[in-house]
């Protein structure tokens, strides 16, 4: 049996440096069993631009999955019907040692897993050591 193709849309905002991709036709969600994310990435996700310098930077990024729900086992919740993903990061700017340009890495990154047994929200924030 064929898969179904993944239907994309981007659409640039005209009043705010905002780019949104959205995805329809999505798999079910699939688990990656090793990392804190879905196998397949397919929903909507919206990147927020900054001016920088004589350019443009990620500010903000969002992701939320489209697919249907799925079985997923999931570490401390054991087997669970996952129902939706959300990942959002903030970006900083940053040097290294004797480099005049910077470059970017997340500042915060929220991860929300929603499933039957509820929802699971993990942070993590980032800071350069000098």
């Amino acid at each position: 049996m064929p898969s179904k193709e993944v239907d994309r849309k981007l659409e640039i905002s005209p009043d705010k440096p905002i780019v949104t991709v959205h995805d329809t036709n999505c798999p079910a969600l699939a688990w990656s069993p090793r990392w804190l994310f879905p196998k397949v990435t397919c929903g909507t996700a919206q990147f927020t631009l900054a001016p920088a310098r004589d350019d443009w930077e990620f500010q903000h990024f969002e992701f939320a999955s489209s697919g249907s729900p799925a079985t997923a086992k999931i570490k401390y919740l054991g087997n669970v019907h996952l129902t939706a993903f959300r990942a959002t990061v903030d970006f900083q700017a940053n040097f290294l040692p004797g480099d005049p340009k910077p470059f970017l890495w997340p500042k915060t990154v929220v991860t929300t897993l929603t499933t039957d047994k509820g929802s699971i929200s993990v942070t993590n924030q980032y800071s350069s050591k000098r």
